[in-house]
């Protein structure tokens, strides 16, 4: 009984195989004998019998071309109609020609009047959509230090760090090579600042005697929702395709982390940090020390890269922080934790932001005979 059936399923396997070959070897001789169909439709073509080029064509067209032979075939027959003067059959074809390919683009040698009916076709994508991620650095830029001790005596130093950004955005075509688009955005963002906590002593009522109480290293992680608008040029129309662009962006704070040590100094050594006091990351958000609501302005530039009939897109912005982020509403002395255990009070800071991205983007067509203006 085993060996029955192992004997089944061999020949199971190679009727398969059979069949498999034989689709092969019929695709191989119809593509041969579609190449030369199209070949003897564009000799009758050069010959001038314009009336046989649409039979020649008919049955390869049905089922039988590669999509470049179909394109070559669908632009012959309109050039064929085009010179029989039958203008609507002419419009069906490129209609035809532009659906299998929407960036087919007429050349130098094609006929004017090839030119003059493409021409009044809308040919571009009317809108597209994109996903891009990549990276970013902050920076910051105080308004007014706050602190717990001597503040004009008191030294600030702030660095950006590396955050991150994913986002899906959407374009709409509005005119020519401006484009309108919307985004929305998941960034984290990221920096550091370092603050020293001074005291004054008096020897006596004219000697006043400072010296650094601690240094404080602040560093916070935030986590933005993002809605860019922006208005977009692009400069070319070849494979490689530059932009600029520029708006506004509303941004909604999701949290806000704040890493803190404080080191304390040793006022007979007050080079050399002694002991840090630090622990777990305080969310400013629940102590609404941070405003939640943040606007940019932004700008940049980029290009897209033609990868078929979609793009890989490249691109660099910069946000202009516009708001202040410690919420104006709170108490210097919001946070007991951060005022009685690190002495450190937020300042008033704004930020702004380069970030870099890589994006992919998908766009959509859909050609049609333009309206004449009258």
């Amino acid at each position: 009984m085993k060996s029955n059936n192992c004997t089944y399923y061999h020949k199971l396997k190679i009727a398969a195989l059979w069949l498999m070959l034989c689709l092969f070897v019929n695709s191989v001789i119809l593509a041969q004998d579609c190449a030369r169909t199209l070949d003897k439709a564009e000799n009758s073509y050069e010959n001038g019998q314009l009336r046989e080029v649409p039979q020649i064509l008919a049955g390869c067209l049905k089922n039988g071309f590669n999509k470049p032979q179909k394109e070559q075939s669908y632009k012959l027959l309109v050039l064929t109609y085009l010179f029989l003067d039958d203008i609507d059959k002419a419009e069906t074809y490129l209609l035809e020609l532009l659906k299998s390919n929407p960036q087919f683009k007429v050349s130098e040698i094609d006929p004017p009047e090839f030119v003059y009916l493409y021409n009044g076709f809308r040919t571009r994508s009317y809108f597209s959509i994109g996903i891009t991620g990549g990276v970013n650095n902050t920076l910051v830029n105080t308004l007014s230090i706050n602190g717990a001790g001597n503040v004009p005596l008191s030294y600030q130093r702030n660095a950006t760090k590396t955050g991150y950004q994913i986002g899906l955005g959407i374009n709409f075509r509005v005119w020519q090579n401006l484009e309108l688009s919307a985004e929305v955005n998941m960034i984290n963002r990221r920096f550091k600042q370092t603050d020293s906590l001074k005291t004054t002593f008096y020897v006596d009522a004219e000697q006043p005697l400072g010296y650094n109480f601690s240094i404080i290293d602040a560093a916070e992680s935030q986590i933005w929702m993002d809605f860019p608008i922006t208005l977009k040029y692009g400069i070319t129309k070849e494979k490689i395709q530059p932009f600029v662009y520029a708006g506004a962006s509303f941004s909604y704070l999701l949290g806000s982390n704040l890493n803190i040590t404080r080191w304390n100094i040793d006022p007979a050594d007050i080079e050399t940090p002694q002991r840090s006091v630090d622990g777990p990351p305080i969310k400013l958000l629940k102590s609404k020390i941070r405003d939640k609501y943040h606007y940019s302005a932004l700008a940049g530039a980029g290009f897209k890269y033609n990868i078929g009939v979609d793009y890989l897109v490249f691109n660099v912005r910069y946000y202009l922080g516009l708001t202040n982020l410690r919420n104006d509403k709170a108490p210097l002395d919001a946070d007991d934790e951060l005022l009685f255990r690190y002495g450190y009070i937020d300042d008033n800071f704004r930020i702004n932001s380069v970030a870099l991205s890589i994006g992919y983007i998908k766009p959509f067509y859909k050609p049609k005979k333009l309206k004449k203006k009258h």
